[in-house]
């Protein structure tokens, strides 16, 4: 189990939250339109204190186009199904272009999933 940062004796530093929430809401428009894509908007709702040393589960809904921006939501729950906090958020798609620069800077190690395995760094 990764131990998290803390904000007070026991709990979960909601910073921590906010940065688990913002990938895991970011990351299935990601998959949805094979683009990378900058977090506008993050809107946290911190329901209860996150105690440490406890099994979470965080789930995101599939990202919805509205315009020129995604938006998707999802929440972090514990065991029993409680929820500890929600999340909402606003994406805007980098170009191609950007993706591809972004991509290959990217890191792997094996065994990972295969993303951007036809994008290739622009030239130049």
């Amino acid at each position: 189990m990764a131990t998290c940062t803390l904000s007070y004796e026991g709990i979960v530093h909601g910073g921590v939250i906010s940065a688990l929430m913002d990938e895991l809401l970011g990351w299935p428009i990601v998959l949805q339109t094979g683009r990378m894509c900058y977090t506008v908007e993050l809107t946290m709702r911190f329901l209860k204190p996150v105690p440490a040393g406890r099994n979470y589960r965080a789930t995101a809904s599939p990202g919805t186009a509205r315009g020129r921006y995604w938006e998707n939501e999802g929440d972090l729950r514990d065991e029993h199904d409680e929820v500890y906090a929600r999340a909402r958020g606003k994406y805007f798609l980098l170009s191609e272009d950007q993706t591809a620069a972004v991509v290959a800077k990217l890191t792997h190690q094996s065994g990972d999933l295969a993303v951007f395995a036809n994008k290739a760094a622009p030239a130049g």
